[in-house]
């Protein structure tokens, strides 16, 4: 993390071959009811006009030198390293945002000086900026028992099921960077930053719509309406071959209980954590026989693993039902 002063509000934004939006997003920024006093660039090799408009700003933005193609999560973490602010913003480069959304994600911190992160909820909208008739919560399907597990302060337990927060929405204190640094290749920049930060104080999804949050087929991890087919096509991932979506998890499990020894995070995320490792290394070791799993993952559902890290009946069922390859 670089050394220096402590300001108000920085925006860490990333760009890739966006030139057909950054304008837009870039204005927004501008345009807060609260400006942030920098907006750090890191553009990950550009091959489109997205440079010429960032430079066409001037010195309004800190353009990050050139280097390496480093992917999403690692470009986001060398943007945000960059920022000397109090608070850092995440910024995609193809949203617009609402002109008093950093004022309102700083009031949430200046409420609260325990928490450590906030995000808020979007507004969907299309390539012509239009409003595409459902909202972010809406289509990650958050429910009731999310929300209360967030607002109670235990963001830990609802996190370490799933990710929440989506990075175009957050705002955190600088401070968590030391706590999540470095981040791991196979978590996305944002899910990271948000399960530290629940791990180590307080977490909060603010209701608001404070970003136009734009869908369109270039997205790197954009969202959908919620529809019924796209239940259904969720129903279909159940049965689908599980080995390579473990491995995957597992790995990811092992990396999240390391970081949390080395910060000497607090025992109950610990514990939590060891709990979710142990629970992927079982599923991870079930037999190829769906016939031979029914004892084993009965004995599983009777620690109360599949409800405390993870989602109850529908993962019983998914490790039940899915081919081993």
């Amino acid at each position: 993390m670089n050394p220096g002063v402590e300001f108000g509000i920085s925006v860490a934004l990333c760009t890739y071959n966006g030139a057909r939006f950054l304008s837009k997003q870039i204005d927004s920024i501008l345009g807060q009811s609260v400006p942030p006093e920098e907006i750090v660039i890191r553009d990950d090799g550009s091959a489109d006009q997205t440079l010429r408009i960032i430079e066409s700003y001037g010195e309004v933005l800190t353009l990050l030198p050139a280097g390496e193609r480093l992917g999403v999560t690692r470009n986001f973490e060398q943007a945000i390293s960059a920022c000397k602010g109090r608070y850092i913003a995440l910024s995609d480069q193809d949203d617009i945002w609402e002109p008093y959304k950093l004022e309102r994600l700083r009031e949430a911190f200046e409420a609260d000086s325990g928490l450590r992160l906030v995000g808020s909820n979007a507004q969907a909208i299309d390539e012509k900026d239009k409003p595409m008739g459902f909202d972010l919560f809406s289509a990650i399907a958050l429910t009731d028992a999310e929300k209360d597990t967030l607002s109670s302060g235990a963001g830990f337990d609802a996190l370490i099921k799933r990710p929440l927060f989506t990075g175009a929405t957050v705002m955190f204190r600088r401070e968590l960077l030391d706590a999540a640094s470095p981040f791991p290749a196979l978590w996305l920049h944002d899910e990271w930053l948000a399960i530290i930060a629940a791990a180590t104080g307080r977490v909060r999804l603010l209701p608001d719509q404070l970003t136009r949050y734009r869908q369109h087929d270039s997205n790197v991890a954009g969202v959908k309406e919620n529809t019924v087919l796209r239940k259904v096509s969720k129903v279909r991932k159940l049965i689908a071959p599980r080995h390579l979506r473990h491995q995957a998890l597992l790995a990811r499990r092992e990396s999240l209980l390391a970081q949390l020894k080395t910060i000497d995070a607090p025992g109950n995320a610990i514990a939590k954590a060891e709990a979710a490792l142990a629970h992927e290394e079982f599923r991870s070791g079930l037999p190829k026989s769906r016939a031979l799993r029914i004892a084993p993952i009965l004995g599983e559902r009777r620690t109360g693993r599949y409800d405390s890290v993870d989602y109850g009946n529908r993962e019983v069922l998914r490790d039940l039902l899915s081919s081993p390859r």
